[in-house]
């Protein structure tokens, strides 16, 4: 007798299957997903004593850290004030610490939850993007509490300083975010395969991302770059890294309370639709031979 829609076994024979209809047995497998998202959820703090606050706790801790070495000690410049008239360091930092923490962890969880996933793939078959898309759900859904604290952050300046510190322009926030978790996985859907063979993979990606971070606009101001960097090539690559337009986004939204422009919106989208796009092709054609073990 025989079997009507057998299952699809993903292996280096089924590399030749569109990209449409890997993401429709990504889909089709939705319910294992979910399952790993609410695992992640409830384990992920599962051997602490504070659980769930330290999703509060830590970018707190880090943004008392730098605040206080950057901010404090080395009074590093806000460049122009907010046009609201807005010069706190603590604000001018967290509006670009929460999507740098997003983005780092996009790409992370991306990347390792491949690896972490080769040996349970020898007992049970799902899709090999299965895990990285659970792990990626489960830190977006843990961001939720973070960005409460950022408005309630902002609230508290507004009732200390006086100063306007919410507007309609946070709503930019919710299609950043989605953007900054799609050029996160594309680049640690990129990195995926190499960092399941070759573990160092991930070590130095992890350096890049120390390096990365000092040379984003994070804990400094964009405008400081044009009286430094006199090379035009340079300074444009400086000023058009994907994270910087993301920095400078988040900061317009939410610190300058104005809008992104266009072209910033324009930019983020193509290079953001771009990595993911390319970042899953790619590891849809290498992932059934590393999965294997070839």
């Amino acid at each position: 007798m025989a079997i009507e829609n057998p299952p699809i076994v993903f292996s280096s024979a089924s590399q030749s299957r569109s990209l449409a209809e890997s993401m429709r047995e990504v889909w089709n497998y939705r319910g294992y997903i979910s399952y790993l998202v609410k695992k992640d959820l409830r384990t992920n703090y599962l051997r602490t004593y504070l659980g769930w606050i330290w999703s509060l706790a830590e970018p707190l801790l880090t943004l008392a850290i730098y605040s206080f070495v950057f901010g404090y000690i080395l009074d590093v410049s806000r460049g122009a004030a907010s046009p609201t008239g807005l010069t706190n360091f603590p604000a001018f930092l967290f509006a670009a610490l929460v999507f740098w923490g997003f983005f780092r962890q996009s790409a992370n969880s991306t990347m390792n939850a491949f690896a972490g996933s080769l040996a349970l793939r020898k007992k049970l078959f799902f899709p090999p993007a299965a895990p990285s898309i659970a792990k990626v759900l489960s830190k977006s859904i843990e961001m939720i509490p973070e960005i409460l604290m950022l408005m309630a952050f902002y609230l508290l300046l507004w009732g200390i300083t006086g100063i306007r510190t919410l507007s309609i322009t946070w709503i930019a926030m919710a299609p950043l975010l989605l953007l900054v978790m799609l050029f996160g996985s594309g680049v640690g859907f990129w990195l995926a395969v190499p960092n399941s063979r070759y573990g160092d993979i991930g070590m130095l990606f992890n350096v890049f991302l120390r390096l990365y971070f000092y040379v984003t606009p994070i804990i400094w101001p964009l405008s400081i770059i044009d009286g430094r960097l006199k090379n035009p090539i340079i300074n444009g690559i400086a000023r058009w890294s994907p994270m910087t337009q993301v920095v400078e986004a988040s900061r317009d939204a939410i610190y300058r309370l104005q809008w992104p422009s266009l072209a910033t919106w324009t930019y983020l989208i193509v290079i953001s639709t771009v990595t993911f796009v390319t970042g899953w092709m790619r590891f849809h054609r290498s992932a059934g031979k590393a999965a294997e073990g070839q």
